[in-house]
């Protein structure tokens, strides 16, 4: 890993792929802002970690992270920054990646009522008793099966969908294991987009679950950052807007460490 430096700004390069862009960058806590602007460094990293990467990502203001590759510990001493100590100002702001959208298995029976999809001459959700867990969607093409995201071999789900909710929160790599266990700072909000509202895209009827699932999370986790990327798809219409970062963190032209690991 070679770690370059471009004016005030250092980049850990990996040589691996560009991950995504953020479009716009938001976040909040119980009752004040991330405390970084546009003149701060952050990292993208999800590959897994040794002392060399663990030592160069004290060098920046906040951290992204994939929380199963690396351990509590290791988050510990990130946190402290260079000098070791905590609450210091070169202290690190740890993020968890978590998909609140998608699910990386598809195979997953549950209940056995799903998978879902909106009956929009009812106005409801109808479930299609395939042998799947009910949060898998199958708006796509209505064939009893969970609908795939065919860039990244995901499954996207019903984010107002209790069951999933439960399983986000308490598996062995969800939200409490992120937050409590590993005691990340906050999460990244990952294929929030799932929801996109506009047409024609077959799941746009789940904006106002995300919005609600996104106000879920700040109420069970009020001390934790909620940090969501392409923030422009529910902002207008999220009863829990995240508020933006003054000046934003992502300006267009100006792109950062969002490198995928492996």
């Amino acid at each position: 890993m070679q770690l370059k430096s471009q004016g005030p700004k250092r980049h850990m390069q990996t040589g691996l792929t560009l991950l995504f862009l953020l479009s716009s960058f938001t976040a909040a806590l119980a009752s004040s802002r991330l405390p970084i602007d546009s003149s701060s460094d952050y990292l993208c990293y999800y590959g897994s970690w040794d002392n060399d990467k663990l030592f160069r990502a004290k060098d920046f203001d906040l951290v992204i992270l994939e929380p199963s590759n690396i351990s509590a510990a290791q988050i510990a001493e990130m946190k402290k920054g260079h000098d070791g100590l905590a609450g210091t100002p070169d202290d690190v702001i740890v993020i968890g990646y978590v998909s609140i959208g998608e699910d990386h298995q598809g195979g997953r029976t549950g209940d056995g009522r799903g998978p879902c999809y909106w009956d929009w001459g009812s106005s409801s959700v109808v479930y299609t008793n395939g042998g799947y867990a009910s949060w898998y969607l199958d708006d796509a093409n209505h064939d009893k099966k969970p609908d795939m995201n065919g860039s990244w071999g995901s499954y996207y789900v019903n984010a107002g969908d209790s069951s999933w909710r439960a399983f986000l929160k308490s598996s062995p790599t969800g939200t409490d294991n992120i937050l409590r266990t590993k005691n990340c700072d906050g999460l990244f909000l990952d294929t929030i987009d799932t929801a996109s509202p506009w047409s024609p895209w077959p799941y746009r009827w789940m904006v106002v679950a995300m919005s609600d699932m996104v106000g879920w999370l700040h109420t069970i986790y009020p001390d934790k950052y909620l940090v969501q990327p392409r923030a422009l798809l529910f902002r207008p219409r999220s009863r829990h807007c995240l508020r933006p970062l003054d000046p934003p963190l992502y300006r267009r032209g100006d792109v950062r460490i969002l490198l995928q690991g492996g």
